[in-house]
């Protein structure tokens, strides 16, 4: 008898622990579990710069880092500086060219990173701008090449030898979804990754998947927000799965394969939550835009919220944007929030704004 009660005394504790920690690992959250919610109302920013710009980056409280998107201009981004109101150098060349890009996406996440990143999805390669360098040397100065898988999305350094990934391959979804981590690791010298990785992956999910990547500045640790669903994953310096985050709302995007073998959603429709991310030294933003099943022919850009956490995970803030934000930055004191703003008409070149946090 005494066997028996030690026995489901053990199996109680296992249970509880099991409990405790899927409490852990999964946190649901709503937009009123957050500590406090701000509205803001933007300052435009008036900048003499290149004529068709698609995104603006901060830098430093003093460099503004503008990438253009016009077939006129013969690079993809100029450098404003904020105190001399001068365009002082220009970066990443259009072109097939040894050194030049087909394609830019820039990224500037961390402003404890000092490192600058211009990913050419087409060109399948990545180019990384050390800043201190960059603004000492100018023209004279060559940034570091990377070779980039094509699945490999928003890359940031993990150390020295390698760098984070989002996964394209990645899918959260049982019957399309690759079984795959949403992160991983990719060797800089030779543009390496786990020769399994895409061997592995059946369904072609790149029109669904995508996501941003921040890595701590102090921890290693690495946070994966998705675009399409409402999740963030947070991950150890092994990318081991440690904490996921879903919120706020409810989202169930349903999927289909195409003729072609793509993966699309079924009906047209769109979903969008998570769509830039920034790090500073005591804190992580997020752009939430709360696109949820929403037609195409219904979908209008929408003011966003800016969702603070700690490193924990802990929910600390809320802000309410007065416009439709894709990609921001923080400046170094956590008192200004600098934002490039999209308008109804895509076509039209963003604007730089400045939101006051403090």
């Amino acid at each position: 008898m005494k066997k028996h009660c030690v026995l489901i005394s053990i199996l109680l504790l296992f249970f509880c622990y099991s409990c405790i920690q899927e409490n852990i690992r999964n946190i649901y959250f709503e937009r009123n579990n957050f500590k406090s919610t701000v509205k803001l109302v933007g300052e435009k920013i008036n900048l003499k710069g290149p004529i068709s710009v698609v995104n603006y980056s901060v830098v430093r409280d003093s460099f503004v880092f503008i990438q253009t998107s016009g077939k006129i201009d013969p690079y993809f981004i100029y450098i404003y500086n904020f105190y001399s109101k001068k365009i002082i150098a220009s970066m990443a060349r259009k072109g097939n060219g040894p050194g030049e890009l087909v394609s830019c996406r820039l990224s500037y996440k961390n402003n404890e990173d000092h490192k600058i990143y211009a990913d050419d999805v087409t060109g399948q390669k990545m180019y990384i701008y050390n800043i201190d360098s960059l603004i000492n040397n100018m023209h004279n100065y060559i940034p570091e090449e990377i070779r980039f898988p094509v699945y490999a999305l928003d890359g940031v350094d993990f150390n020295s030898d390698k760098m984070v990934c989002y996964n394209l391959f990645y899918l959260d979804d049982r019957k399309y979804g690759n079984n795959i981590s949403p992160v991983f690791f990719l060797d800089k010298r030779s543009g390496m990754v786990d020769p399994l990785l895409q061997e592995r992956c059946k369904n072609f999910t790149f029109n669904v998947s995508g996501g941003e990547v921040i890595k701590s500045p102090f921890f290693n640790d690495v946070w994966a927000f998705h675009w399409q669903t409402n999740r963030i994953d947070i991950f150890d310096n092994k990318l081991n799965l440690v904490k996921t985050m879903k919120g706020p709302g409810i989202y169930k995007p349903l999927y289909q394969k195409n003729s072609t073998g793509m993966i699309m959603c079924k009906n047209h429709k769109i979903f969008l939550s998570y769509i830039s991310a920034f790090a500073t030294k005591h804190a992580v933003y997020a752009a939430f835009v709360d696109i949820n099943n929403v037609s195409e022919r219904e979908f209008l850009p929408k003011p966003v919220e800016i969702f603070k956490f700690s490193w924990a995970g802990d929910l600390l803030c809320r802000y309410q944007l007065d416009q439709f934000v894709y990609y921001f930055t923080i400046d170094s004191k956590e008192k200004y929030l600098y934002a490039s703003v999209q308008h109804k008409n895509f076509g039209e070149s963003a604007d730089l704004y400045r939101y006051k946090l403090q």
